[in-house]
């Protein structure tokens, strides 16, 4: 009965983690996107198509999931543009879904 009432308090935790992950999670980003304008990125539109998470956060040495600033910065390794069009670009090019040119993401006002 003990191990009942443990799987169960993990499982509700889990539940209860997981639904403040992606309620904290808004809907879509604007992204600055340099000379080319900026980018809106509908977040809640890849979650709904079943992309998980880890394909593209990365987590800290805590194991919990980073926003793309937090490791994408201006001195960092790789760059938060360098990031997004391997990532982003890459996948929708290998998926043949989504924007693959520049005007496609980058909307100037």
């Amino acid at each position: 009965m003990k191990r009942l009432a443990g799987i169960v308090t993990v499982v509700f935790a889990l539940v209860i983690i997981t639904s403040g992950v992606y309620a904290a999670a808004k809907d879509t980003y604007e992204f600055k996107g340099g000379t080319f304008g900026k980018v809106t990125f509908n977040h809640k539109a890849h979650q709904d198509m079943g992309i998980s998470c880890q394909k593209c956060h990365h987590k800290d040495e805590a194991g919990k999931e980073q926003v793309c600033s937090t490791c994408h910065t201006k001195d960092s390794k790789v760059k938060a543009k360098e990031a997004f069009h391997n990532s982003c670009k890459k996948c929708h090019e290998e998926g043949k879904k989504g924007p693959t040119k520049c005007g496609d993401c980058h909307k100037k006002k």
